[in-house]
């Protein structure tokens, strides 16, 4: 029987931890593999630099008797263009995890969105994942009834089999 393990990752070395035994345990059941990785949504991540306002410089420079800004070129990325590059970053950093599953079939796969566990959810049950592995730091009840938890989140609203793998302090 094949079998799926769905592997979140953030970006941080905390959430690198479950891979210590994601890894081991894909390589005893000869599961296939999907790292995923979250990012939030391009539009809540562009903004507008300081200098993107010619027309304020300008008027800026004329009150305070100050030259005039000469013409220069902005460049401006996009929600787009922001979305496109955070998905490559995602990409290029999935790599290095993905290459720790040797020998076994991985998949990285990049979603956005600004609900990181209802998207987990959501892939594990597009994939028909077996088993989703993943790290959680264990707060204490204040600490997670402030903060919430992407992992408890996952495994209430989830149909899937969750790990959970609180790494050492």
């Amino acid at each position: 029987m094949a079998y799926n393990l769905l592997v979140p990752l953030d970006g941080s070395p905390f959430s690198e931890k479950v891979l210590d035994i994601a890894v081991p345990l894909a390589q005893k059941l000869g599961a296939a593999v999907y790292l995923l990785h979250v990012h939030p949504p391009a539009h809540d991540v562009v903004q507008a630099g300081a200098n993107l306002d010619p027309r304020a410089e300008a008027e800026r420079a004329a009150v305070l008797g100050g030259v005039l800004p000469s013409p220069r070129a902005h460049e401006v990325e996009t929600v787009t263009q922001a979305a496109e590059r955070m998905a490559a970053e995602a990409l290029d950093y999935l790599r290095s995890p993905a290459a720790r599953f040797a020998g076994l079939r991985v998949e990285c796969l990049v979603r956005e969105g600004a609900d990181p566990a209802a998207i987990i959810v959501q892939c594990a049950e597009e994939l028909g994942v077996d088993l989703v592995a993943m790290a959680t730091h264990g707060r204490s009840s204040l600490l997670h009834l402030l903060l919430g938890s992407v992992a408890e989140a996952v495994m209430r609203a989830g149909k899937t089999p969750v790990l959970l793998v609180r790494p050492a302090m």
